[in-house]
């Protein structure tokens, strides 16, 4: 098992691998650039097909490709321009820990994978987007695993001004959950063509 985890002794969030009650930290693959906890912050995703583990930060543009014996295979750029964690970290000396003392910026929201592609929503508006379709949609970049390209974005509408709170990515069909709804569809013909 592939966990994320909080070293005590660095006071950093470190990757591991968990097996036969044993366990094995590896510091290398999450870079410090802040606090070592909000900036390495992120979700991690199992492809099956490649039999590999994603990691995707949450505030910067950036994911990378491991393997399952914690080995870091590649580091790979989003297409957006944050490669910094906009963040700022207090303490809070009566808990003995640390918080966020501003809103964060979030860079990539949710993350999904299966088969040789990689779905991450941005939160950051381009440079060719109106202000209508960032307050109606939510824009999901899709990535090809093998190399790491860029393949191409779409758009998932909100629900009756709710904006997606989770999607999920099986094969070709996409899985996408509001607050109150469930919708099943499949990926956007432009994005298949280029998996096919």
């Amino acid at each position: 098992v592939v966990i994320k985890t909080w070293n005590m002794e660095r006071s950093e969030l470190e990757l591991g691998l968990v097996y036969n009650e044993k366990s094995i930290l590896n510091p290398k693959i999450l870079e410090k650039q802040i606090d070592g906890k909000f900036c390495t912050d992120g979700k991690l995703l199992f492809n099956r097909m490649l039999s590999g583990v994603i990691y995707v930060y949450y505030y910067r543009n950036q994911w990378m490709f491991v393997d399952t014996t914690l080995t870091l295979i590649k580091r790979y750029p989003t297409i957006d321009t944050v490669s910094h964690a906009r963040i700022s970290v207090s303490p809070i000396k009566s808990e003995h820990s640390e918080s966020l003392s501003s809103p964060a910026r979030i860079t990539n929201q949710f993350m999904t994978t299966s088969d040789s592609m990689l779905l991450i929503q941005s939160l950051l508006k381009a440079d060719n987007e109106n202000s209508t379709i960032v307050k109606n949609y939510s824009a999901v970049d899709v990535y090809h695993l093998p190399d790491g390209k860029y393949i191409g974005s779409f758009y998932i509408p909100y629900s009756k001004g709710d904006a997606l709170r989770e999607f999920y990515l099986m094969g070709k069909i996409l899985i996408v959950r509001y607050r109150k709804l469930l919708v099943i569809g499949r990926l956007p013909e432009h994005i298949l063509d280029h998996e096919q």
